[in-house]
């Protein structure tokens, strides 16, 4: 959580040898960077650009039509700044998440595309067992 504890302290966490884990940014406390029309950070510089530079392994960001405000464009500029070329810094994995349901997982695949780190988590729970749920979420990614 960097908008919390700071940028230094992921990239810390990921120049450690000792942590030995691929190291997930989230987003809390950052959507005041993003969140005005006349100010700001780009949506791409920050999750995308600014996680990998600090080390994130996979930046997580609210994708569209979920329960936060960002646009399908931002989302976009998200994903495309995890992978974009950037000097020798190799790519990381975008995460959109923030009210992912089931029924949303294939169209989400494939805008982002196979590379991508799908965030599930409390629509996992509804209606039926967990194992259930996470097999038919393994299902429509497949």
């Amino acid at each position: 959580m960097p908008g919390l504890t700071g940028w230094d302290h992921l990239r810390t966490l990921a120049a450690d040898p000792s942590v030995g884990v691929p190291i997930m940014g989230h987003p809390a406390f950052l959507g005041g960077f993003v969140s005005s029309s006349t100010g700001g950070i780009e949506h791409g510089l920050l999750f995308g650009t600014l996680a990998r530079i600090a080390g994130a392994d996979l930046s997580v960001f609210p994708t569209f039509g979920g329960r936060f405000s960002f646009s399908q464009e931002s989302c976009q500029s998200i994903a495309h700044h995890c992978r974009r070329p950037f000097g020798d810094m190799e790519p990381i994995f975008p995460a959109p998440a923030g009210g992912m349901t089931r029924d949303r997982i294939r169209s989400v695949a494939e805008l982002y595309g196979h590379d991508t780190a799908l965030l599930i988590g409390g629509d996992l729970h509804r209606g039926q067992t967990l194992t259930k749920s996470a097999e038919e979420f393994v299902a429509a990614v497949g």
